[in-house]
């Protein structure tokens, strides 16, 4: 073989390179057959390993909006305990608030109380005498 470069337009014109020139094409057809095959392969590997990864996610995006709903529910029905057991003790909070706060007037109101009973027992004892 020479040193000889070969322009564009021109053509090889002996049979050893035509023989050269088509091995280097016959061996640069199977490269590129081989490498559109393993671009294939790793396309479908790539297909089959997205495909896995998005079904993971979406056991996973099941699985919390699961946990999401319980918690929702769980979250709601203490908010509902919470709200039941303030109006049942709502009222002895407030009684006990203004009783801390006017323990006075009601320790008055309780002596007039048993005072009214105590005439109320007596007037009874005197109409029903035993």
């Amino acid at each position: 073989m020479t040193d000889e470069v070969l322009a564009p337009n021109d053509h090889p014109s002996t049979p050893n390179e035509l023989a050269i020139v088509q091995i280097v094409l016959g061996q640069m057809t199977l490269l590129e057959q081989r490498l559109m095959q393993k671009m294939d392969e790793n396309a479908g590997a790539a297909r089959d390993r997205w495909r896995s990864h998005d079904e993971q996610h979406d056991e996973w995006e099941k699985a919390l909006k699961s946990i999401g709903h319980r918690l929702d529910d769980h979250l709601r029905k203490e908010e509902q305990e919470d709200l039941i057991f303030d109006a049942r003790l709502g009222p002895m909070k407030r009684a006990g608030a203004w009783l801390t706060r006017e323990w006075r007037t009601a320790a008055i109101i309780f002596l007039l109380l048993a005072d009214f009973a105590t005439q109320v027992i007596d007037r009874l004892r005197s109409i029903f005498p035993q």
